[in-house]
């Protein structure tokens, strides 16, 4: 069992820090102490109910849970998603994918379009699209949707290696 620490920071355009300037609409800085093994949130957090190819893209219909305990801290009253845990997800179901233990080496875009709420939205829709890199890492595409497609929730692109 690893301990990290994750911190995620959103900058803008002109590469200063939002958190400081107040320019920016919504951003999310979450830091806290997670415990990461094999698919941390899967069957917890989170739950697959069908996976699709659509495509060239694998598709995970997954459902919130929207008792679970860090919704106790990330809002009380008022639960929000934590962008940390939106990017686990996708990192869990590439896991899935390819049968393989993955690492975050880079994020080359995020962009958290829309709040995920477990009320608002108890069902996800992630589409993931993975292509193998001359390197040996995988880079991946991603995005979070309401189940019919019509919001956005999230857009990723980020690069993973095997762990060995």
């Amino acid at each position: 069992m690893e301990i990290c620490n994750f911190q995620i920071q959103i900058f803008s355009r002109n590469g200063k820090n939002v958190g400081n300037e107040g320019d920016f609409l919504i951003f999310f800085i979450y830091s806290s102490e997670i415990i990461i093994q094999n698919n941390m949130l899967k069957g917890d957090f989170f739950s697959i109910e069908q996976i699709s190819e659509k495509d060239g893209e694998t598709v995970f219909l997954t459902a919130m849970n929207a008792s679970h305990d860090i919704y106790k801290g990330h809002f009380p009253g008022d639960p929000i998603c934590p962008g940390v845990c939106n990017i686990q997800t996708i990192r869990e179901c590439a896991e899935i994918k390819l049968d393989k233990k993955l690492r975050i080496e880079s994020i080359a875009h995020c962009k958290f379009a829309a709040l995920i709420t477990p009320q608002a939205c108890p069902k996800l829709l992630i589409s993931l699209h993975l292509e193998n890199k001359e390197d040996g890492n995988i880079m991946a595409i991603a995005k979070i949707t309401s189940p019919d497609e019509s919001i956005l929730y999230l857009e990723y692109k980020g690069e993973y290696s095997i762990e060995q």
